[in-house]
């Protein structure tokens, strides 16, 4: 049973309407969080710029209290002559270096211990902290045995618990800088740094963020952990990937497992560090998705009931006048057709009917002269039949003179006749667009003969050409243009002397038409135009009727390899044209 106008406007529009709807939700849903992680990426890249520009003007005044420890007179004296001391020595040397140590009046508040470390076995901190155990290493000491030789200046380590004081390990932060003598290194100044104060200058970071959107941290330049707000989320794997992807000094990058993130980070100048900030585009999204949440299921079904009312009003408005135009449609009767004219209440429906009306009133007309128009189908036909009739009486009136001539005793007569029934029987058999080589020589042969008549004494020809060539197909008329060419313009300052000559090869699948003359040649202006139209003939179709047209047709019919390979002026005087053709297959 097939549906009413109203239903099928209700099926047709109203799934559209949703999915549009849907679509156009998701569209907005998706610029808006687009544009919303943009910002707060942005925001982040702020924050993390101007925390490690902090964290780096600290970490560099700490460096800067390192290296100049390393620097005192006493510090070097021990380094390399320790082992050689007497006890008086060793007692003064420290009692020196102590002196010297104390003299540092403002110590960064960041560093809670200087140890000096030689190779040599000398080792001393500072009087006020902590007295190191004797029985301990100092080579052995994290800091000092994750050095590497290759490094001149500063490395810095993962927090890590300091089993070398004579009191309870607790957890430090290590500055350890070389002290090299002639390239080699000779000792260390190892600034222990207090754990609780640094992490607080790096949690310090979070300041200004909801802390469920981002995950902070900091890792080193082996992808160890130095920080992690969230030890779960920032593991060794994690450390790994984003050492990976920090390939600049600072920028972002995306990641996709566990959950879609955003990884904003900062490489510290002072310490070697990425700073790295890890956003989560789901918790970041969660505000949108509510409001998404809300348009879908409240904003929705009040929008499709809303359409659905106003898709009823307007049907009924359609539905009435087309209603009008199916009872209409029903009832006319094409013998007794009578144009109505009725006014319509919708501009499309009205443009409808007038249109059904139109074309009532010409099928009406067609019909009244479908007679007139047999008659003239007739007529055509018998005018063919006369068409058809003429060339043969052409042919047959010419053998007729040629028949006479002979019989008179004038063969030239005879043999001009003859040629020029072969060119009109030629140059008008419609049946087919392609011919034997053959074909197409002996129509030449007749072509050349009579203009020898017309021009006695003006020029010879000479057409060469094997004679298995000549079951070859090639299109058809292809060489008078050229032939032509050569008499017209070529001869038309010679009145005697001048030679044609016709030479036909065949090498790798193509057939090589030469065709020259010892004319006059042509101006050199002329040669580039006529080869500017055989390399671009679609540039210049429509122009140079005779040489560029053949050079058309052979492309057309046997190839884009195929046409006027080359044109050009003989040394002594002269002209030749050379046609290169893939035969047609039958």
């Amino acid at each position: 049973m097939k549906s009413t106008f109203t239903t099928r406007i209700f099926r047709s529009i109203l799934p559209w309407m949703a999915v549009l709807f849907l679509l156009a939700s998701w569209l907005f849903f998706y610029y808006q969080a687009k544009v919303f992680i943009e910002e707060k990426t942005e925001d982040m890249e702020v924050l993390i710029a101007d925390r490690a520009h902090d964290f780096d003007e600290r970490f560099k005044e700490i460096k800067a209290e390192l290296a100049y420890v390393g620097r005192f007179p006493s510090v070097r004296r021990a380094l390399l002559s320790y082992d050689t001391m007497d006890k008086v020595e060793r007692y003064q040397i420290n009692n020196r270096i102590s002196e010297d140590m104390s003299g540092i009046n403002v110590f960064n508040e960041y560093i809670e211990d200087i140890i000096i470390v030689g190779v040599n076995g000398f080792c001393k901190n500072l009087d006020s902290y902590e007295s190191l155990l004797s029985d301990t290493d100092p080579l052995t000491w994290v800091g000092i045995r994750e050095y590497e030789p290759g490094e001149s200046y500063f490395h810095f380590t993962i927090p890590y618990e300091a089993d070398y004081y004579a009191d309870a390990p607790h957890k430090v932060f290590s500055a350890v800088l070389p002290i090299r003598e002639n390239g080699n290194v000779i000792g260390y100044v190892q600034g222990n740094l207090n754990y609780e104060k640094v992490t607080g200058m790096l949690k310090s970071t979070l300041k200004g963020r909801r802390e469920a959107e981002s995950v902070f941290g900091a890792i080193n330049r082996d992808g160890e952990i130095v920080f992690a707000e969230d030890a779960d989320s920032t593991d060794a794997k994690a450390a790994e990937e984003i050492l990976q992807n920090a390939s600049s000094a600072s920028g972002r990058f995306e990641i996709r497992k566990p959950e879609r993130q955003t990884v904003i980070y900062q490489k510290l100048n002072a310490t070697g560090w990425i700073f790295f900030a890890k956003i989560s585009n789901r918790i970041l999204l969660q505000p949108i998705q509510r409001e998404a949440l809300v348009l879908v299921f409240l904003v929705l079904p009040v929008s499709i009931l809303l359409m659905t009312l106003a898709i009823k009003l307007l049907a009924r408005r359609i539905q009435r006048p087309m209603e009008h135009l199916k009872n209409r449609v029903e009832h006319v009767d094409i013998e007794n057709y009578e144009p109505d004219r009725a006014e319509y209440e919708i501009r499309e429906v009205q443009i409808v009917a007038d249109r059904f009306e139109e074309s009532m009133e010409r099928n009406k007309r067609l019909i009244q002269h479908v007679f007139e128009e047999e008659l003239l189908r007739k007529d055509a036909e018998l005018e063919i039949l006369r068409n058809q009739i003429t060339p043969h009486f052409i042919y047959n009136s010419l053998q007729l003179i040629k028949a006479e001539a002979v019989m008179s005793g004038n063969r030239e007569i005879g043999r001009s006749v003859n040629a020029l029934a072969g060119l009109l029987r030629y140059s008008m058999d419609s049946r087919t667009d392609t011919v034997h080589l053959a074909e197409e020589l002996d129509y030449i042969d007749h072509f050349l003969e009579i203009y020898k008549k017309r021009y006695v004494d003006r020029f010879t020809y000479e057409i060469i050409s094997e004679e298995q060539l000549g079951e070859y197909l090639i299109p058809k008329m292809i060489f008078q243009p050229l032939v032509e060419n050569s008499i017209r313009h070529g001869f038309a300052e010679v009145r005697h002397g001048g030679r044609i000559k016709i030479e036909v090869d065949y090498r790798e699948g193509f057939l090589l038409v030469r065709i020259e003359d010892n004319g006059c040649g042509v101006s050199t202006e002329r040669l580039l135009e006529l080869r500017k139209g055989i390399e671009n003939p679609s540039e210049h179709a429509g122009r140079e009727i005779g040489l560029l047209n053949v050079h058309r047709r052979i492309r057309l019919q046997c190839g884009e390899e195929s046409g006027i390979e080359e044109i050009g002026n003989i040394t002594g005087g002269g002209f030749f044209q050379q046609i290169r053709i893939r035969p047609i297959s039958v």
